[in-house]
């Protein structure tokens, strides 16, 4: 790891993402599922810490536009701005 760089939590990424997943699920909303689902199964094969950083920032990306044009509850709010963290 270089200097400048922070090492993503990984498995933080992905249990904030299955969050928004059975979030969306119980509200019965299509809302982010695509992109929760291929983020998760992304991530989980990842090993590559350079590669998660660049997905990581892409899908905070992905989430300020569903942020723009959808609704997020509290607590997937919350989730959001926790992911946006790492």
């Amino acid at each position: 790891m270089s200097l400048g760089t922070t090492r993503v939590d990984k498995q933080k990424l992905m249990d904030l993402t299955q969050k928004l997943i059975d979030s969306a699920k119980q509200r019965n909303t299509q809302q982010g599922l695509v992109t929760y689902e291929a983020m998760l199964q992304k991530v989980s094969a990842i090993t590559d810490e350079q590669e998660l950083s660049e997905l990581l920032e892409l899908y905070k990306r992905n989430l300020a536009g569903i942020e723009a044009h959808g609704h997020f509850t509290q607590q997937e709010s919350e989730q959001v701005q926790e992911i946006r963290k790492l």
